[in-house]
């Protein structure tokens, strides 16, 4: 732990800790590069070291003893290598499972038996399914945690059947945490359903709306598509390459390699991550882009929920996310792979009217409650599309049985949590 800002939990860590360490269910939602994966991991540690003094069976094809389910190869990755720094120090060894790549070296690691397992759902479907040979001969007998990483996105992307063959699995007494950025009506039902009765929430900010992260500074550009291009290179002569770290996200994937093409004819040196390229072009390219080898990646939302990389000074929406309530749920998703772990970061997101202007309402909102400037056009796209909505609000149905700590906004939705603990308070995320 060398970093200077490791001196304190961060505040989704000092209300997860606790809660998590009870044994207890639980969801936390905070915002992105708070520090969640560790918020899971160090709990998960000692619940895991405990079943070791407790004698639980080690060995060849022997059941983890923690599972952390994430929605895309790249997040896995990143949780994988912060399992697996700290991991060490305790002797408690991991790997990751993902699709795209081959299963013989991922099957050889699984089965010499490791304690935590990171995977995405459908290869880990797909190793406890597998008797020749049998990788898992133990199945999850043993496993004592599972952690549900960015919950809202894998409940949503369609991955709910897999999760619930995952937990089908897991012994009666488990404990299941759900962390994520973003907790939108929508999953709270289908979460509950994976919970125990009553389980914790933790919430740091507001967990009723979506909310960026304060220390980005956004910048919002009105840009119809032929001019995009343009001021993508316009924007990139502004920055500095000795200091500049940036990730540029676009929607189409055949855009994503043109893209990189324009900005190596300015001298930017680039690559690329799209659901087009093979797994080890991706991994290759995002190490490259990780380690500072080149300062610039174009992707599609791949890397939205994917990359966490400190030192990342901006974030370019070429494209901004599907219109709507979800495309802005990705955007804050997006801008936040820039102001991590304290930093301050930047974003610029390309606004085309013509595509775009039915998002502006809840655009607003989220600029609004992160303190943001506002165009006057935007702000006139997002009254325009509210009086063509109406304004009719709906009354929500709190069930919430705790109380809210801290300087955040408690939530009134319809879960039924023991508690919420709501907060403020920076801290540094890993």
């Amino acid at each position: 732990m060398q970093n200077s800002w490791l001196t304190a939990p961060s505040a989704i860590q000092a209300a997860a800790w606790p809660i998590a360490m009870k044994g207890a269910d639980m969801v936390a939602v905070a915002k992105t590069g708070s520090g969640k994966t560790v918020g899971f991991l160090f709990p998960m540690y000692l619940r895991i070291l405990k079943a070791l003094e407790d004698g639980v069976p080690r060995g060849r094809g022997a059941s983890p003893l923690g599972l952390v389910i994430a929605p895309t190869r790249e997040l896995a990755t990143q949780i994988e290598v912060e399992a697996s720094k700290f991991g060490q120090a305790l002797k408690l060894w991991s790997t990751c499972v993902y699709g795209g790549t081959p299963k013989g070296p991922q099957i050889k690691a699984v089965m010499w038996g490791v304690q935590i397992i990171v995977a995405t759902p459908g290869r880990m479907n797909d190793f406890l399914e597998m008797l020749s040979p049998p990788v898992l001969a133990a199945g999850l007998s043993e496993c004592k945690v599972i952690v549900l990483d960015e919950a809202d996105r894998m409940l949503d992307m369609g991955f709910e059947p897999q999760i619930k063959t995952i937990i089908s699995k897991l012994p009666a007494d488990h404990q299941t945490m759900m962390f994520t950025a973003t907790w939108p009506k929508g999953v709270v039902k289908m979460a509950n359903d994976y919970l125990k009765p009553n389980p914790y929430q933790v919430n740091i900010g507001n967990s009723d709306q979506l909310v960026a992260n304060k220390s980005i500074k956004q910048h919002i550009h009105q840009v119809y598509h032929h001019d995009k291009n343009a001021k993508l290179l316009e924007l990139f002569g502004t920055l500095n390459q000795g200091d500049a770290w940036v990730i540029v996200f676009a929607n189409k994937k055949h855009l994503i390699d043109d893209l990189v093409k324009q900005l190596w004819s300015i001298k930017w040196e680039s690559c690329s991550i799209h659901g087009d390229k093979e797994q080890w072009q991706r991994e290759e390219n995002l190490s490259r882009f990780a380690t500072g080898r080149v300062k610039v990646i174009v992707a599609t939302d791949v890397a939205a929920r994917g990359l966490d990389i400190k030192g990342v000074t901006h974030v370019i929406n070429y494209d901004m996310p599907n219109t709507g309530a979800q495309g802005i749920e990705d955007w804050v998703h997006r801008t936040g792979r820039t102001g991590r772990a304290g930093k301050e970061g930047i974003a610029h997101s390309f606004f085309n009217p013509k595509d775009d202007a039915r998002s502006a309402p809840e655009l607003v909102d989220v600029l609004k409650d992160a303190n943001q400037e506002i165009p006057d056009w935007l702000q006139n796209f997002a009254d325009q599309n509210r009086r063509g909505k109406g304004r009719g609000k709906g009354k929500g149905k709190g069930k919430g049985k705790g109380k809210s700590y801290g300087k955040g906004k408690s939530s009134k939705g319809k879960g039924k949590s023991k508690g919420g603990f709501s907060g403020g308070g920076k801290g540094g995320g890993w």
